[in-house]
């Protein structure tokens, strides 16, 4: 499974922040509901 694949399906905080940087977005903007209080 690519780092891509498996950050967009499942909650992989590594792998988010290598998504988030590329975009230069955080990742709570990107993925809200993994990062709910």
């Amino acid at each position: 499974m690519t780092v891509s694949l498996h950050a967009l399906t499942c909650h992989w905080p590594k792998g988010e922040r290598i998504i988030s940087n590329a975009l230069g977005v955080a990742p709570e903007i990107i993925w809200p509901s993994r990062y709910e209080k």
